[in-house]
């Protein structure tokens, strides 16, 4: 089983290539909602006996190799290397846990350092994801502009193994080219006339998740702190995406997953620089002005809800949200304080 993005399927070819015994084994791609039961299911459509190894994916028990580098809270934050566990959260991938393990040799030093970047988003800069014609760059973008099958993730592994792990070679006998770059650059410049604007964050709604590939917002247009993408998910329900953009030349001081976390009214988390929730219908524009409220600070545009900023009401109301008040209760609290000095004030004047 492997994680299906770069680091996994790199992960799994590897594996394969330099262990034999996985050779033969049964080949499972796995998307980052597939976790828990299905996670199960799997396993228990599994012949007795058979090894199973898992790679860049969470662990379970009935793997006889675990190989992963995301952090394990039953684990914590040291690593652990056994004949069946190889975790190491401070690894850049899973790759380098691997080639550790099998004392391998087979990627060329430039292909690791690849796996790394694309794996923790460390890019040079943005324009780098849209334009790169690295094998590793081309087979990203192929992933998100293609949407490849179960199937189609299992042959990629299998190819990149018969070629001994030569990504270049696997991609000609597969076709797969750098036109895959040019989808996903084209792709990203439609995004700009969905984006709406305030103060430091953008909002894109979606009517399918992943509609645009990630990073389009900060691609076409740079000054964006955070981007924000809320698409449906169900009849009822709308899921959210927050990202910092780490190419904005601001560094971010807001934990993304805790904000998420605090927000009472979503079902989410993540880390400190992006996450993602659900939440009702009914719920998004509470999210949007709890969004402008922490996020814009000194810059917030309350204009665009139709709010003056310079609003005693509203502006009491922030100062509320920022002690853990819901805005709707904030902004009721404030109405009633500010209705009461009134009230006293016409009182006395009235006495006098």
């Amino acid at each position: 089983m492997f994680h299906n993005d770069v680091d996994g399927i790199m992960s799994a070819a590897l594996l394969r290539q330099y262990e034999t015994e996985y050779r033969e084994s049964c080949i499972y791609p796995a998307a980052s909602t597939q976790r828990g039961g299905q996670v199960k299911k799997f396993f228990n459509s599994i012949p007795a006996g058979d090894k199973v190894a898992i790679v860049d994916f969470e662990y379970n028990g009935l793997a006889t190799l675990w190989i992963d580098h995301h952090f394990n809270t039953d684990l914590g934050p040291s690593p652990v290397k056994t004949d069946r566990i190889f975790y190491d959260p401070a690894a850049k991938s899973a790759v380098e846990l691997v080639m550790e393990r099998c004392g391998a040799s087979y990627f060329q030093e430039d292909t690791v350092k690849m796996c790394n970047m694309i794996d923790s988003a460390a890019y040079p800069d943005v324009n780098f994801i849209f334009e790169s014609d690295h094998p590793l760059m081309i087979l990203r973008a192929y992933l998100e502009t293609a949407f490849p099958s179960d199937m189609m993730f299992c042959r990629i592994v299998e190819m990149i193994t018969t070629c001994e792990c030569d990504v270049a070679k696997s991609l000609v006998l597969m076709r797969i080219d750098d036109g895959s770059v040019k989808d996903i650059r084209s792709t990203a410049k439609k995004i700009d006339k969905h984006i709406v604007q305030f103060g430091a964050c953008s909002v894109v709604n979606q009517t399918r998740q992943n509609q645009f590939p990630r990073y389009s917002e900060y691609f076409v247009r740079p000054r964006i702190e955070y981007a924000i993408r809320i698409s449906l998910s169900g009849p009822h329900q709308k899921y959210i995406q927050i990202g910092h953009n780490q190419w904005s030349g601001k560094q971010n001081t807001i934990n993304l997953g805790e904000f998420m976390r605090g927000l009472s009214y979503i079902r989410g988390g993540g880390h400190f620089n992006i996450a993602a929730g659900v939440m009702k219908n009914e719920d998004e524009q509470k999210f949007l002005d709890d969004v402008d409220i922490r996020f814009n600070q000194e810059e917030t545009d309350m204009e665009k809800y139709g709010v003056d900023k310079n609003d005693p009401v509203e502006s009491r109301a922030q100062d509320l949200v920022k002690t853990g008040v819901d805005i709707g209760a904030a902004r009721e609290q404030s109405q009633k304080e500010i209705g009461e000095k009134s009230d006293a004030g016409n009182e006395g004047e009235l006495q006098s």
